[in-house]
This record gives C-alpha cells, structure tokens and sequence, in this order.
C-alpha cells in the first residue's frame, strides 16, 4: 500500500476572494437618443431562467509550464477568478473579472497571433501558426464570449447562436452549438447549419468544421458537421485530437484535428476547384467561369445593412483576415432556417455572421477599436432575390476520423457517453488515452503512438480498469483511480501500482462503520495491540486497511442486492466519508471529493528524490523489455513508499536492496546488504535505548562489542588504516560455512542481471561527468564491484578497483550464483567484455588516437553521449560534420529497434569552412542544450577545451550566432539584439512624446550613454552609473541642516545660503569632470538642438523640499559667468570629431530668446576644440562679433584659432 502525503482540507481559493469581491456592480448611465430601447428588456430576460442552477460554482486547475506554478480557474455566477501561486499564502490574482450574464463556461486558451499579413498567408496542414502567443482565458456568455490575455488584453467577440459547449484546441477554440428543439424533432437527426465551429483568433467570426471520416471501399467523406448526434467529449492541443460520442449508436471515437485544406472545403460544399459561388451580389461581377446554377445545395440568404451607430459593435462587419480568391468560394453549408433558427436562440445577436462581408481588411487589430454597446439588427430572408450578399465563410478545421471502438461496444447495448477523458503516460512513456464510462464503472485505456514519419497516430486496442473514477498525475506518469469499491488505487498505464492509503480523511467508511460504530468522547480499542509500531496506530490508517482490503464485508456482500444507483445513494446518505470522486489531478496532487461533499486535498510522493537513484532507474528501465521495466519502476515504487514503515534507511540503501531482491538475491545473506542493515541498525533513530541498570562498565560490555557484526565488518578497513602490515583474517559470523544464500532463479531480473550491471554501469560512467555525484560513485561502485565479481568479469572488476583501491580489500565472499546460474542468465548483444570508460575515451581522442564507439542511452547518458560529440569536433578539426555513428552507438532493449543519435549538426557546420573551431564549438553546445551551468558541474580537465572555447569566441564572436550562444559567452548585450531582430516592437501611443519630454527635463548632459548597453555589457560594474551621479549638476542640491533652538528662523536661513554656497563652490567645478567623462560621445542629429544642461546653483530642503538660493547672502559679482561658460563648453565637447556638423546647424543652436548666452560661448570654443567651428561662415561669424557680447567674442576667437 502506497502511503500518500497528510490529507488537508480544501477550499479553492477563489472562493475566498469571491466572497470579498464587490460582484456585479450596475453603472447608472443617462438616456441616450443613440441607445436602443429593446436592450435593456433582453438582458433582463436572459437572466431569468426557470430552472435553478444547481452548480453555482465551478473551478480547474492545470499546471503553468511556464512560470512554473499552478493555476487556478474559479467561476461562480458571473464572476471569474484567475489566480496564480502555490498555497494560499503565496498565490496571487491574475484576474477578476465580473460580466453582465452568468458563466456559462470559462477556459483557458492559447492564441497565435500574427506579426505580419505574410504570417497569416502561409498556412500548414497543422493547426502551427507563425506568431506571437497570446495566452490568457476565454469566458463564454449567452450572447458572446470574451478573450483576456495575460498581457492586459482583452477581445469580445459576439456569438451567433447559443453554444452548449467551448472546447480548446492548438491555437483556438471551438464551439459547440446548441441544437434547437425543431432540429431534435428532425427524424435524419441532420441540422440544416452546422453544429461545431472554431475561432483561430479572438476576433475571427466563427468558422464551420469539416469532417472527413472512412467510408467503404477505403474511400473518405469530406463534409460539415451537421448531424446532432456526435457530441464532442474531450479535446487535446499536444496531440492535437478530439473524442466524440455518437447518442444514436452509443460509440465513441476519435479524430484528429488538423487544417482544412483547400480542396477539401469545395468538397465538403458540394462544388470542385472551378466551382460557382452559391451567393452573387448584384453590385459584384460573377468570377469568369463561374456559373450560376439553381441546384446548388447552399440557399441563398441576405441580411440587412447594420442600423448605424457612432461606435463599432463588437459584431463585426470586415473580414479578420487575408484569404485567396480561391478560398472565398467555399461556402458553408445550407443557411434556409438560419434567420429563423438564430432569432429563437438569440435575440439580441443576428445571424449574419456566418458570412464576412466584402470589404477591406483592417490590418492590424486592436482591441481598443471594439465597443460592448450592443447593436440590433434586422435579419430578412429572401428565396429568389437579393440586396445586399456575403462572401461564405471558409473551413477552417477539419476533423479526421482516426479511430472508432466498436470493436468493444458492438452487440450490446450502449454503454452511455463518458463523462471524463484524459491522456496520460505511463512509467516507460507509452501514451494513453482514457475515457470513464460511468455506467458500465469502467475506465478504457486506448494505447496509441505516432508512426515512424511522425504524420499519423496508431492506436491499438483498449483495455478496461474497473473504476468510478481516475485522474493524471503527470509528474510521476501514473494515474488515481477510484474503483466500484470506493478504494484508491494506483496505476502507471493499464498496469497496478498499488493501493493508496490516505491519512487525514475522515472515519466514516462503509466497513468501519458497520464493524466499529463510533462511540463519542471515548479512546480507540479493541483491534489495536501494545506490539504495534506508533505509525499504525493511527485509527484511520488501520480502517481505511479494512476499506482497501479484498475480503469482502458484510457490508460488501448486502451491498450486492441493491441496484447500483441506489447503493450509491444509500452509501452517501449513510457513510458521508466515502470517497465519491477525485478532482483537479495537478503534478503528483489530486483532491479527494466525499460523499458528504468535503474535499480534501492530498498528494503521492515522487518515484526518487536522490539523483543518483533517478539515473539508475532510468538506465535500468531502458535496457528492459517494456513490461519488465514497467514492474521494476512498479515495485520500487511500492518498496520506497510504503504506507505505515518509518524507517531511517537512505533512499540508496533501499534501492540496492530492493534491485538485489528483483535479480534473485538472497539480500538477508548478502554482506553488502547485511552491512546497510547494521549500518541502519546503529542508527539512534532505529534504536531504542534501554535505562542502565548500573553506571559502571563490565568486562562483558566489551566482548560483547568485539564479537559484533558490525566490528568483524568494518575491523579490516581500520587495520589497514593503522598501518598493519599483516590484516588479521576476518571471518565474520554471517559468512560461515551455512550461512551463504541460493540465488532465486524465478526473480525478475535473474535472467536480465548483465543488462542491468551494463546499465547502471553506463548510468556510473555518465555520473562521474557531473562533480555533484562525485561524492555518490563510491556506493554505486561497490554495488557494480559486487555485480561483476558475481559474473565473473574481471575487467569490470579491475576497473571499479583502480577508480576506488578500498575494493581490493572487500572480503571474498563466496558468490550466491552457481554456474548452472550463470548459463542461464542471457548476456544482451551490447554487453561488452571491456567496460567502457568516458575518460579511457577522452584520453585516447586527445592523443590522436581512433577511440572505440561508446554506447549510450538515449534521454538518459546526455552528459556522455554531449562529451563525445564536443570532443569528437575538438579534435578531428576537419571542418565537416564527423560521423555520429562512427562514435556513438545507441542501446536499446531487445524487441526494440535502434535508432540513430537523434543529434543533427547541420547547423552548426553550415558554412562553416571559414569558421574557426571556437565558433563550431560554441554553436554545437547551444543545439545540444548545454548551458554554463552545466559546464560549471563537469570536471575541471573535461570543462576545459570548453572553456577555452567560450574565452576565444566571447572576445570577437561572429554575427551568425544564436541568441543563446550569446548567453553561453556572456554577452548578453548582443544576445538581447539579436533578441530584438526576433521580436517587433510597437510602441504604446504617446511614448515617443513622452520620452522626448522626459529627456528635456531630465537632461543631465550625460543621457546620450547607452545605459542599457553597459548594463548588458558590464552588468556587474556599477562605476558608471556612479559617476554620473557625482557629476550631475542640473539639480538643486539637498540642504541637510537642522535648526538648534536657539537660532532664529532669519539666522536660519542665512546659514543654509552659506552652507549652499559651499556647495556651490563644487557644482561650479562639476562641467569639467562631465566634458572629460562625455568627450566625443555623441553624434548630433541635424533636426534637433545640442541640449546643455542648466547650471543649477540652488538647493532643496527636505521633506517639503522648500528652495534656497543664494540671495541672503553676499556673493563674488559675476560669480557664475565662467562656470556658465565651461558648462557650454563640456556640452560641446562631447560631439564626436567624425560627426558631420555644418554652418547651418551651428546657428541652428543659437538660443531661441536670440539672445547670445554664456553657454553658447563655450559651446562655440568646444566646436573650435572639436575642428568643428572652421565650418561656420564668414558672414556668420562677423554677425556674432557685431553682437558685443564679451564672452561670445572670447569663445569664437579661441574656437577659431584651435580649429585651425
């Protein structure tokens, strides 16, 4: 029994918040001559309803991959709450979000948009679209469904007609439509309109969906989805699928969802490649070849101008995207009863949206140009004539039929439609497929894969599990199922793992309480004993056993003659603690649902915690067959999580014995498992101690530790550490003449015991490449030493001795396998007779010598078969891309087909005959996914060559390289440029205004540094920024004084003047610093002005920030002229020489009062410091000496006579 974690109870968190929020609040808004009058009576019309909502709330969780966190979806009423976190403490509010009508439906979804026309043009056979994703939820009302992203956006898009469902798919939604009861009467059970629809963006008008099922002779069937008896169950973005239920013969099946192709949509209409449009408008001219033929399935339907309105509705009247010529004459299928049919379901929403109207396409959308003010519309159907006609909506999706079970369902009667769908994987990545089926309490697991060319999926045969219920738990490739019996119980695929005990829920079962009634304020007795361990005492452990148990009870047996139905009611009526379902399975957690309606929430432990125990698991399974792989990872589950066992073993030490115990050990016998036991034993965790009888020590004390196993065990490693030349032999109780054990013959993985060695032995070559197990190799060596001397392979023997010398003085043992043992054990092909070393295979490729192939596992050895490739380049220094196989040699278990390295190089080596081996090298770990973090845990020799080629390519790296080589460098400023190639950018409205005002207010005289280009570049040297501060002198200076009590307020203020004069005295000084710290770092743009910054002599006291000048105090005359001088010229020294300055723009740069200032006079000497000012004219400089103005005169004349 598998013990889970404590049962706590749940309470969604939305709930919580619901409760604080406002709700629905209804704005008074004043009468409008452009509002319509019959609104207001529709909204209040929809929200009655005549049947009471049972189900007033709702919630999901699902998993964020990436901000990795779990999310959580909850709707109650007409609110919806999107929140983000771990418990209730960390989570956070993404988004509330209250509507005018109830929820029917709130999901989340995922949108690709396009970044250009182009983009939407280009069209695969899969739903992949090139773009920008857009995620976020969609909210699904009576009149129109609503879009909000997780980027603050938010889309409304009205609905044609009621939807009785919205279902996700890859990059869209589709929708359900809910059939009326005219069409039910329908006796062909075939609407005239089609039933399922999809949205491939937020404001895209829904499309109709083609299906293309088998027909006889091996021949297809291309058309709508008219017929009201399938019913779509389940969807799936990754595969991308759809399970539907026929109601008439009582099967489901499933479909792949793909794109519609071109041909495929003409069919479905009933009209080939040079088809006619079933809709002509009298203003357009027929296509030529077009015909105009009456016998066109499709009616011919018109509709009403949109009654006009100063603000667009959200019902769309242009098309939402680009499409072909070709791709307008598809048509829907026929629309007679759709006028009739929409106003039944929808009043307030016409019809007309199942065609787009002719006009031209907006571009790029926005969803600040959509309004929620309703609009009305007049729908008018003509059978012969038409005013005003549509372009047909084109198919989007097509539904393809790929499996149908009625290889299970055929000759009995109908098992009814499931009521949960889910895909989950088991242990060994094999995909299934589950659907319950509630009244037949059976949970079907449908096997599939993709082909070899990855174009189709085969899907084998399903199997049945007896439940009522189940869910994923994705983490840990296993599901929860709730049997007939009310017992969890775990499976990885169709296989059982075991049953799950709960600690935490309620007493309350069927068989406690009828065995055990409770008896109120008294202690449990009766079935409990004295000799019990504390863990078992728990009285819900020890009744839950009795639930979990398979000899029925007598409530088991009564409960055989009642009807399944009513049993269950009187189960929950009785036993309000039995478990009714499971809910929002997450990771490795699920929610347990009562009968009674109490939840609590709970989870099972991961199948490793150690790394080291995870690698073996994964080389170990992949070297088996399928199922016995499957029942390794199975029973070590079961061994490490067991319910109820307390012990303080290390996660290495049960695995070591439970892979001795599954190979046919006799573990108890073994001295290297004897030793864990007594290394355990010691553990003052594991032993109780006993009161002393008396203080003082006994000759017998001491013989009694000189005569223990863990003494006689471990006495050799500390002789050998005294320095004894002689060991004295060791002969240990547990290894005398009776006590060695026979090897079981019917184990497990008796006859796979040299794969598994072999695997675990390349699991210990791939640990010794990170120096985070360094510490880890010894314990598996001393396993694998134990494997090889047990199979007689002496080079393994001598190869784990050299890496660890303490194996020459292990005990030997006599082996607990025979020869006929041996014979029968089957040595797998791979099995090498040399072990394989990485660093065997390292030194041989540095010494130019041909070094063997090194096997691998795939998904499993990474970090070798990433060294071999790394090395194998390094070294051959060809240029060409080496030969993968040729190095490389891929293990995989017998009935399994080896496949090639899965590793392409070919972008690392195109073109790269000019390209240096750094260039190669850097190139080739970002394909192989190798970040720095993971060369930090390689050894020092084998990091580097690496090293050596990221300090070689970080100093001048080509152009060519990806944005994550970049990062691997540490040149993050060219990775986030060439991030910005990738990726648009809009900018919002108003930014560049607002930019432009910050500069002008904010200009120090230093904004032209690339702050964000030294942060990148130097993102750990924060001198600059420092520099700056300390040079700034546009702002008023703080005044830090604080008035004594016996200072005046006038006296006061004179001594913060003279404390702002001091400082003044080094702001004066500061435009020297700043021309030495800017010099030539700025190229002028010919439109705008040189900004110079403004010499601030003033200052500021906080906290009201109140000015102080220096007006109070007496100061030198013309104290600031020169310093206003040098503060023009820093301005002007910072114009690069290169830059292209012209007469013009140095006039350009006189001040706008036109009045000469001291500033401009400096600038005017910076630009004769620069070479700049020999440029300005003639006629321009006699204009500037004719003004008088002193400084000006000193400025161009020293100006004049530098520049030349």
């Amino acid at each position: 029994m598998i013990g889970a974690y404590q049962a706590q109870e749940f309470e969604p968190y939305g709930r919580g918040h619901v409760a604080a929020h406002p709700g629905k609040v209804q704005l008074q808004i004043k009468k409008s001559s452009t509002l319509e009058h019959g609104i207001p009576l529709v909204k209040a019309i929809k929200d009655i309803s005549l049947h009471e909502n049972s189900k007033k709330e709702h919630w999901h969780k699902r998993k964020n991959v990436t901000n990795n966190c779990i999310e959580e979806l909850y709707v109650k009423e007409t609110t919806v709450v999107w929140s983000r976190g771990g418990n209730e403490e960390s989570r956070k509010v993404i988004k509330t979000v209250t509507v005018d009508s109830a929820v029917q439906q709130a999901l989340w979804c995922t949108f690709t948009l396009p970044d250009s026309l182009s983009d939407v043009e280009q069209k695969s056979n899969t739903l992949d679209m090139i773009g920008h994703k857009e995620h976020g939820i969609c909210i699904v009302e009576s009149g129109c469904v609503n879009v909000f992203t997780d980027e603050g956006k938010d889309y409304i898009s009205t609905l044609p007609f009621q939807v009785s469902g919205a279902w996700v798919i890859k990059n869209g939604l589709m929708f359900e439509r809910t059939v009326t009861h005219r069409e039910m009467a329908n006796s062909k059970r075939v609407s005239p309109l089609p039933v399922l629809f999809t949205m491939l963006h937020p404001l895209d008008e829904l499309a109709p969906v083609i299906s293309k099922s088998a027909g006889g002779m091996n021949a297809s069937k291309v058309q709508f989805v008219t017929s009201h008896s399938h019913q779509i169950v389940f969807t799936s973005e990754d595969p991308s699928l759809a399970v539907l239920y026929d109601t008439v013969h009582g099967v489901h099946s499933i479909w792949k969802i793909r794109r519609a192709k071109l041909e495929e949509g003409f069919s479905a209409s009933g009209m080939d490649l040079m088809g006619s449009l079933p809709v002509q408008s009298a203003a357009t001219t027929p296509l030529p070849g077009h015909s105009h033929s009456s016998s066109s399935s499709l009616s011919r339907v018109t509709f009403s101008s949109l009654s006009p309105s100063s603000s667009m509705s959200p019902f769309r009247s242009h098309p939402s995207r680009v499409n072909s010529p070709a791709s307008r004459s598809i048509s829907s299928p026929s629309l007679t009863q759709s006028a009739s049919l929409n106003q039944m379901q929808s009043p307030s929403v016409a019809s007309n949206s199942l065609y787009r109207f002719q006009t031209p396409s907006p571009g790029v959308r926005s969803p600040a140009c959509l309004s929620r003010t309703p609009v009305t519309h007049n729908t008018t159907l003509w059978n012969d004539t038409c005013a005003e006609a549509g372009e047909p909506l084109t198919p989007d999706v097509c539904l393809e039929q790929v499996w149908t079970d009625l290889g299970i369902t055929g000759g009995r009667r109908h098992s009814g439609r499931a009521s949960k769908v889910f895909i989950t994987t088991d242990l060994r990545e094999q995909q299934y497929l589950c659907y319950l089926i509630p009244t037949e309490k059976q949970l079907r697991c449908l096997k599939f894969e993709e082909s070899n060319d990855r174009s189709q999926l085969i899907f084998g045969t399903a199997q049945t599990i007896p439940a009522r219920d189940a869910g994923p738990l994705e983490t840990l490739n296993m599901m929860v199922v709730l049997d007939p019996g009310s017992n969890l119980v775990l499976y990885t695929g169709t296989t059982q793992v075991n049953s799950i005990h709960v600690p935490g829920i309620p007493l309350a079962t069927p068989s406690t309480s009828l065995s055990y009634p409770p008896v109120p304020d008294s202690p449990a007795q009766g079935p409990f004993s004295s000799s019990r361990p504390p863990s078992a005492m728990d009285t819900g452990f020890e009744e839950e056993v009795n639930l979990l148990s398979p000899v029925p009870t007598e409530f088991n047996e009564s409960s055989q003659l009642l009807d399944g139905s009513l049993a269950e009611e009187l189960s929950s009526w009785q036993f309000p603690s039995i478990i009714a379902g499971i809910k929002d399975p997450v990771e490795n957690q699920f929610t347990v649902e009562l009968a009674n309606g109490q939840l609590f929430h709970t989870g099972l432990p991961e199948l490793a915690e150690s790394p080291l125990v995870r690698l073996c698991l994964k080389a170990v399974s992949q070297v088996l067959p399928r199922d016995v792989g499957i029942q390794v990872l199975v029973k070590w589950y079961a061994v490490r999580n067991a319910a109820g066992i307390v012990s303080s073993q290390s996660e290495w030490t049960k695995f070591v014995k439970c892979m001795f115990n599954l190979m046919g050990y006799d573990a108890g016998k073994l001295a290297l498992t004897k030793k864990y036991n007594m290394d355990s034993s010691a553990s003052p965790v594991m032993t109780t101690k006993k009161a002393r009888t008396s203080d003082h020590g006994t000759e017998e004390d001491w013989q009694y530790l000189l005569s223990s196993d863990h003494h006689k065990l471990s006495q050799n490693t500390h002789i050998y550490s005294l320095g004894v030349e002689e060991p004295i032999p060791l002969q240990s109780p547990s290894l005398s003449c009776h006590t060695v054990g026979t090897a079981d013959v019917q184990a497990l993985l008796f006859s796979h015991i040299p794969a598994v060695m072999f695997a675990l032995h390349l699991a210990y070559e791939n640990a010794k490449l990170n120096r985070l197990l360094s510490e880890e190799l010894k314990s598996i060596a001393t396993v694998l030493h134990q494997l090889s001397r047990d199979l007689k392979c002496e080079a393994y023997i001598d190869h784990y001795c050299r890496d660890f010398p303490h194996l020459f003085n292990v005990l030997q043992e006599r082996s607990q396998f025979s020869p006929e043992n041996l014979q029968k054990m089957h040595r797998p092909q791979f099995f090498s007779v040399n072990p394989p070393s990485i660093y065997r295979w390292l030194y041989q490729v540095l010494k130019g010598a041909e070094p063997d192939v090194f096997p691998y596992l795939q998904n499993v050895t990474l970090s070798v078969r990433n060294i071999v490739i790394l090395f194998t380049v390094l070294c051959t220094n060809s240029g060409q891309e080496p030969d993968k196989e040729k190095y490389l040699k891929k293990i995989a278990a017998a009935g399994h087909r080896p496949t090639s390295t899965n590793v392409s190089l070919s972008k690392s080596f195109a073109g790269s005959s000019q390209a240096s081996i750094s260039t190669n090298i850097l190139q080739l770990m970002t394909e192989l996914g190798i970040t720095f973090e993971s060369i930090e845990n390689l050894p020092l020799g084998v990091a580097l060559p690496l090293r050596e080629a990221i300090y070689h390519g970080r100093e001048t790296p080509p152009s060519t390289l990806p944005e994550e080589a970049y990062q691997l460098i540490g040149r993050e400023d060219l990775a986030k440029q060439v991030h910005c190639e990738h990726t648009p950018y809009t900018a919002p409205p108003g930014s560049h205004e607002t930019s432009a005002k910050n500069v002008r207010e904010d200009e120090d005289g230093m904004n032209n540094l690339d702050k964000e280009l030294l942060r990148l570049r130097f993102n750990e040297d924060h001198r600059i920024q420092e520099v700056r501060k300390l040079l700034r002198s546009s702002k008023p200076v703080k005044i830090m004084l604080t008035q004594k009590p016996e200072v005046s307020d006038h006296d006061f203020i004179e001594e913060q003047s003279r404390h702002l004069y001091s400082i003044c005295i080094r702001t004066m000084a500061l435009p020297l610093g700043r021309g030495m710290f800017t010099l030539s770092t700025y190229h002028p743009v010919v439109t705008e002005t040189l900004p110079i910054p403004k010499l601030c002599l003033t200052g500021r006291v906080p906290p009201r920030n109140t000015t102080i000048d220096l007006s109070h105090i007496e100061t030198p005359a013309n104290m600031n002229v020169w310093p206003q001088f040098h503060n023009g010229v820093a301005a002007g020294l910072k114009i690069a020489n290169s830059s292209q300055v012209d007469s013009t723009w140095i006039i350009y740069n006189k001040p706008k009062s036109n009045e000469l200032t001291n500033e401009h006079a400096g600038f005017l000497m910076a630009l004769g410091l620069n070479g700049h000012l020999s440029n300005l004219a003639t006629m321009n400089v006699h204009d500037y000496l004719c003004r008088g103005h002193d400084m000006t005169g000193v400025g161009l004349l020293l100006g004049i006579a530098a520049a030349k």
